[in-house]
């Protein structure tokens, strides 16, 4: 008696197992790269948004200081280093204060974090 059918359906139903688990393995496989794509879209869109803040900041800033002011304040600047003065005007007043205080407000909102100790 050929007992031959008996391992050619257990081959059959091996293969079939094989076939499943590949399939949900390529299946997981997809999901992590489909999920890791939105997580990057994610932070690319958050990047977007703060950026998009901070130059409305900048516009903000810019909008409120007229320029020509370093001239006008000119007796207020005595006790900045000349080489500082410099670079302010060369750079303008306004792009100088629009600087600065995008840089305080960035590390303001940067220790609001929690975990990040004040005044380090």
């Amino acid at each position: 008696m050929d007992f031959s059918f008996i391992t050619d359906g257990f081959n059959a139903i091996m293969q079939f197992f094989v076939t499943v688990v590949t399939w949900f393995g390529s299946l997981f496989q997809n999901l992590v790269a489909a999920l890791w794509s939105l997580f990057l879209d994610a932070l690319c869109f958050l990047i977007d948004v703060f950026a998009s803040v901070l130059t409305g900041a900048v516009s903000a800033v810019s909008a409120i200081i007229p320029s020509g002011t370093i001239t006008t304040w000119s007796s207020y600047w005595g006790g900045v280093d000349s080489g500082m003065l410099g670079v302010l005007k060369a750079i303008g007043i306004v792009p100088a204060f629009a600087i600065i205080s995008v840089a305080i407000l960035a590390r303001l909102a940067i220790q609001m974090i929690p975990g990040v100790r004040w005044g380090s």
